[in-house]
């Protein structure tokens, strides 16, 4: 939370106040939205071009949710740290502050772990294409001057063909998909390397949360390998079951290193984790979700991909696919990400047990609803196009984030009103060196009245 107040105690002083020197952070990005360039120099009194229209301004301001994250794949296309770096001031000037890296996957182990070496020597694209401790060391660093958490997140155990490679007497299925190969949750010596590599890795990443994964596990795998279904069978466990169990010790050796555990909804909304520490959940399926998660009493992180993927509408990546869609079809654009309420699911009876559906209202806040982030996974994107996929539909979710999709009378906040502003945040991230996206033709931004749809 902070105030900004400019031009009201004196015409050349701006004041904040803020409890924290985020809190500085965020009203400093905020008065660079409030500066304007004119064309005619002759409107700045310093003769820069520059100055504050609607003078005197009075701010106050805070975040609708405390989670306000972007989700970048660096598995399946290797991402420069200077562009992870690109990314995050990208981020700050928008308010995010999580930075959700998705490190490793089936594709490739760029994590260049000193303790288990074999990982990447094996799993990466190569040795150029790997985090170093001190890359992550910068990338954390840099973030946390920004006001921007890093949570690393190691998919398991499924999505772990990577992990295999270096080895694979803890692995099954490692040709079969979907989701190819996942660990052994049946030898005890998977637990072990677990234990080594979380051990190093909650040292290069000190923030509390950790992100275990846990989606899309093969459950077929463990019924088709012979000795994990006699294993299964002379314990009484479905794979449900057997999956259920390996989370459970994954949270505990993460919890032994102090972490905080994020999962994705699979974890508990169909494996049944019933974790005796607290859990983040993280929703991609489908918004609706946010609910069963909400209703089981867990923390959310709204991630759906109907809303927030970032990387859909490409086509198929598979050759030969022949103009297919690709799984989440269409493309998102500005307005779909918008539009999306992470509290849309929820309401709340204005008399709880008094009666009709009617007494409910719309949520403006969840204690039990974190916040949101946008994901970007990288079949199809690299440093070529990082920026553009990103930006300025992340940015679209980063104001819901920040403001709600309600402002404080309760009215919802419309594209019309949002377009503008999007277009403006646009010129400021190029001067940054940005590369974002066109969302209209400078046409448009001349002649609004031209561009509009009328009913």
């Amino acid at each position: 939370m902070y105030t900004l107040s400019v031009g009201r105690a004196s015409k050349n002083v701006a004041l904040i106040q803020a409890y924290s020197v985020f809190g500085v952070l965020r009203a400093l990005d905020t008065f660079t939205q409030l500066a304007v360039r004119s064309a005619d120099d002759r409107s700045a009194s310093d003769k820069t071009g520059i100055f504050l229209p609607h003078m005197p301004i009075s701010i106050d301001d805070w975040p609708q949710f405390a989670h306000r994250g972007l989700m970048l794949d660096t598995a399946r296309s290797f991402i420069p740290v200077d562009d992870l770096l690109r990314t995050l001031d990208a981020m700050s000037a928008v308010k995010m502050n999580v930075f959700h890296w998705h490190v490793v996957d089936s594709q490739s182990f760029p994590i260049k772990s000193e303790k288990l070496p074999e990982l990447w020597k094996s799993g990466a694209y190569g040795p150029d294409m790997v985090y170093s401790a001190e890359d992550v060391r910068r990338i954390v660093d840099y973030g946390r001057k920004r006001g921007i958490r890093v949570i690393p997140e190691f998919d398991t155990p499924g999505h772990t063909f990577a992990w295999g490679l270096a080895y694979p007497e803890l692995s099954v299925c490692a040709n079969r998909q979907p989701n190819w190969q996942t660990l052994d949750p049946t030898n005890p010596n998977t637990y072990a390397l677990l234990g080594q590599l979380f051990a190093e890795q909650a040292k290069w990443f000190p923030d509390a949360s950790f992100h275990m994964g846990g989606d899309e596990v093969n459950l077929h795998c463990y019924t088709d390998t012979p000795r994990i279904n006699a294993y299964m069978q002379s314990r009484g466990l479905s794979p449900t079951e057997l999956v259920r169990r390996y989370m459970n010790r994954v949270v505990d050796i993460l919890a032994n290193e102090g972490k905080t555990v994020t999962a994705w909804e699979e974890s508990v909304l169909e494996y049944g984790l019933r974790p005796n520490s607290s859990i983040q959940v993280q929703v991609w399926k489908g918004a609706k979700n946010v609910a069963d998660v909400v209703r089981l009493g867990y923390q959310v992180i709204a991630s759906p991909a109907d809303r927030w993927y970032l990387d859909c509408g490409r086509g198929e990546w598979i050759n030969n696919a022949h103009g297919e869609k690709s799984w989440c079809d269409p493309y998102k654009d500005w307005r779909v990400v918008y539009t999306y309420d992470p509290l849309e699911n929820l309401t709340l009876s204005r008399h709880p047990g008094s009666g009709p559906a009617d007494h409910t209202v719309p949520l403006s806040h969840h204690p039990l609803v974190a916040g949101g982030e946008v994901a970007l996974w990288s079949e199809q994107t690299d440093s070529a196009n990082l920026d553009t996929q990103l930006w300025p539909r992340a940015a679209a979710a980063a104001e819901v984030l920040w403001s709600g999709r309600r402002d404080v009378v309760g009215h919802e906040r419309t594209t019309r009103e949002a377009l503008p502003r999007l277009m403006a945040l646009r010129r400021r991230l190029q001067a940054r060196h940005i590369r974002v996206d066109p969302i209209q033709m400078l046409w448009c931004e001349l002649n609004p009245q031209q561009c509009e749809q009328h009913e």
